[in-house]
């Protein structure tokens, strides 16, 4: 069973005698923050501007195109893909400069709005900034998040990006067309965002299919559910089931000693390290009962994740592995293997 900070072994029997359970919070199981968090409309509002936003800059995006001559009908007296080409290289312009304005204006407005509602809500997290706080997301991180997570919220966004890339052979998304959607300036931190050691793709919340830069780039539905605040009932997980406690500490039947010696160890902090807590016993004992239990004291449940469930060749067991933690650091559970 995994959790953050540590490694100890939990025999399978100790002496027995009652003592008094510790108060002091589980460090090691990271308990659930109090500090307040939005509230459900505060949500929406939150995710509705940002999908607004991304609109905006699909807007902007092939209002550059307009102008710069790269979206544009072929004139017959011209040379074939004459404008295309120009506007490839950047080459001229100035063909469409008030859809140009237009665009320009209404990404500012939104970007302002966006700004204020922020402050307005005095740091009550959003679900994307819980999840930018959480995965170590630097805000270019966050834009490229939502313009992947975008279409999956607001179907008429893929037909914008399809619009935008202007060939139908092109994935919906990759990194090109996010480069168009965020700006030439960010290109190089795109593609570092993008690479393999960077926290979108080291936790799994974005992946890449093919070579780069012309790869597919998709989201995994969980973050998608995550986001939009949906109920994560919606999506069956075959490995990954999730326990919620059932009744408290002071109730198991099992050595006073045992829990206490546990308690003690989670509750010792240990910054900048993970814990593996290994808990040993006979099928029914009480494993699961007791980390549940152990688990409800930090404000979690457990996520049990059964890799019997999983491929066995090694490759394919890692990456069903590492999706399935990842799907347990979602939901906020504690995942025990």
């Amino acid at each position: 069973m995994l959790a953050p900070r540590g490694y100890a072994r939990i025999p399978a029997a100790v002496e027995t005698h009652e003592q008094e359970l510790p108060d002091e919070p589980l460090y090691c199981f990271d308990p659930v923050s109090s500090e307040p968090g939005a509230t459900i409309s505060e949500l929406a509002e939150a995710i509705e501007l940002r999908l607004q936003l991304i609109a905006t800059r699909t807007h902007l995006a092939i209002a550059r195109a307009w102008d710069s001559g790269r979206l544009s009908r072929q004139d017959p007296d011209r040379p074939p893909f004459e404008s295309e080409v120009f506007g490839l290289l950047g080459v001229g312009g100035n063909e469409a400069p008030d859809y140009l304005a237009i665009a320009q204006a209404q990404v500012h407005a939104l970007e302002s709005m966006l700004i204020e509602v922020e402050q307005a809500r005095a740091g009550r997290l959003s679900t994307i900034e819980a999840l930018a706080r959480d995965f170590e997301l630097k805000p270019i991180s966050v834009m490229i998040l939502m313009c992947v997570v975008a279409p999956r919220l607001r179907g008429q966004l893929a037909r914008m990006y399809k619009i935008l890339a202007n060939d139908p052979r092109r994935p919906l998304i990759d990194e090109q067309l996010l480069i168009s959607l965020l700006g030439d300036t960010f290109q190089r931190q795109i593609t570092r965002e993008l690479d393999a050691d960077r926290p979108l793709r080291r936790y799994g919340l974005v992946t890449l299919t093919g070579e780069r830069p012309n790869a597919l780039i998709t989201v995994d539905p969980l973050v998608v559910r995550y986001l939009a605040d949906r109920s994560y009932e919606g999506e069956l997980d075959r490995e990954l089931e999730v326990r919620h406690v059932d009744r408290d500490l002071d109730e198991l039947q099992m050595p006073r000693e045992l829990i206490v010696r546990a308690m003690r160890f989670l509750a010792s902090p240990r910054d900048g390290a993970y814990a593996r807590v290994v808990v040993r016993g006979r099928t029914g004992s009480g494993r699961h009962t007791l980390l549940v239990s152990l688990a409800a004291r930090a404000g979690r449940s457990l996520a049990i994740i059964d890799v019997g469930n999983m491929p066995r060749e090694s490759h394919q067991l890692t990456r069903a592995l590492e999706g399935a933690l990842r799907r347990a650091r979602l939901r906020g559970l504690i995942p025990c293997v």
